[in-house]
């Protein structure tokens, strides 16, 4: 079963995004701000997928999570997500999605990523 870390302070989404990706059969580790999801990236056997926001409190944002991912994890797939536009657009990684969003489109993305028919 794939693995996602899904990443956001706010619990509200999370909790919807991690209900979603598991109707879809993935499973999900959640972590609430940029220092958990480091603590996560640097021990979690395997990680197939990376899905963070990109403001979150605490010192680790949501770029420094990518940016992580791509050194510790190349072969994990990322989505980045905010509702700041301007964020967004300096973001370096193809999949963004733009606060608010429906979760069933980030669990379609999901799927699509991990290249899993649904």
């Amino acid at each position: 079963m794939p693995t996602v870390l899904l990443i956001d302070d706010e619990v509200i989404i999370r909790m919807s995004l991690r209900e979603t990706l598991q109707d879809v059969g993935l499973e999900v580790v959640e972590a609430s701000n940029g220092e958990e999801a480091s603590r996560v990236i640097n021990s979690l056997a395997k990680i197939d997928l990376v899905m963070t926001d990109l403001t979150m409190p605490g010192k680790i944002q949501g770029s420094e999570i990518i940016e992580l991912t791509k050194y510790k994890r190349p072969e994990a797939h990322i989505v980045a997500f905010s509702g700041n536009p301007d964020l967004i657009d300096r973001v370096a990684t193809a999949h963004v999605l733009h606060k608010p969003f429906d979760c069933s489109h980030a669990g379609e993305l999901a799927l699509r990523l991990l290249n899993i028919s649904n």
